[in-house]
């Protein structure tokens, strides 16, 4: 499990409202974050309103894909978690702790080698696969055959992590924080969703990614550029729209209902850290100058609202 303090979303709800969204679509139900809301203590100090959330990792309860290096003894019996991260370079050795698959870095955070340091099995044949397999599937996305797409990849979870990526405008989401995983004998997935504080608006280095009429996902995420060149995709995510919007609207209606139920921790969080109406980076000017928590939530209320709207008009 992990806190996250959500300090630079000054409503402390973009992060929550995403993963409840994601847990309401079955594509990427199984591998979204459970979340909760709780009163932080530390020796007795109250510090504030944090989210607890589960780690992006494999497990039963997360990214349920094998990671034994006991039980998958060949690589294709192994199953992969990759984050899309510009970062990696500076942090690890290509070829080990990530790979490069059409000018994108990819960091390996499952399988681990250090689960096999001491032994004689080899990492790099996993690494050669897995590089390899993303590379397939690249080919696949460039052949204009759908078919062949789907034996690679599987589509319906794209579509589902695509809806809530565009509905947020999650800024890194070209870049960094976008995760992939490939289960054991089987095709590339999409997900876990992660890391939306930089989203619904808060964002002042990025115009276009800060407006609620503006496909940010579709332009910037070089998965979802891709295969939104498909008809086909752009179908499914249209059936998809008609199926989950009305239930997406009334989440978020629900979602945001019980934070103000919780209204009375909220103002006590910027009692503690008094930052409204001050900037905190990435906050646009906008946003600094809404000075309540409530302001702050209607604006990320509508803003979403808005952004679902303008996606169900395009789509």
């Amino acid at each position: 499990m992990t806190l996250i303090a959500n300090y630079c979303d000054p409503s402390l709800i973009r992060n929550y409202l995403a993963y409840t969204v994601g847990a309401g679509l079955e594509n990427i139900r199984e591998t979204t974050t459970l979340v909760q809301f709780v009163d932080v203590y530390l020796n007795g100090r109250y510090d504030g309103v944090y989210l607890i959330c589960e780690q992006n990792e494999t497990g039963k309860t997360r990214v349920d894909i094998e990671d034994d290096f006991e039980k998958a003894t060949t690589p294709q019996e192994m199953g992969y978690l990759l984050e899309m991260d510009a970062r990696a370079p500076s942090e690890g050795e290509p070829n080990w702790d990530y790979i490069v698959v059409n000018g994108f870095n990819y960091a390996i955070k499952s399988p681990d080698y250090e689960d096999i340091e001491g032994t004689d099995v080899s990492f790099l044949p996993y690494v050669n696969y897995i590089k390899t397999y993303m590379q397939y599937s690249w080919t696949a996305l460039a052949s204009n055959n759908f078919a062949l797409v789907e034996q690679y990849i599987n589509v319906e979870s794209f579509v589902d992590s695509y809806i809530v990526h565009e509905l947020f405008n999650m800024i890194d989401v070209g870049y960094s924080s976008y995760y992939v995983y490939k289960k054991e004998n089987g095709r590339l997935y999409s997900g876990p969703i992660w890391d939306f504080d930089v989203s619904a608006g808060n964002c002042n280095y990025h115009e276009s990614g800060a407006k609620s009429n503006y496909l940010w996902a579709a332009d910037t995420n070089i998965w979802y550029a891709n295969l939104l060149k498909y008809q086909e995709f752009k179908e499914m995510v249209s059936k998809r729209l008609l199926e989950k919007s009305a239930s997406v609207e009334k989440t978020l209606i629900n979602a945001i209902q019980s934070v103000y139920d919780c209204k009375n921790s909220f103002e006590r969080n910027f009692e503690r850290w008094n930052i409204l109406g001050s900037y905190v980076w990435p906050n646009t000017e906008e946003i600094v100058a809404i000075k309540t928590w409530e302001g702050q939530v209607e604006y990320v209320r509508k803003w979403l609202n808005d952004s679902l709207d303008y996606i169900n008009s395009v789509y």
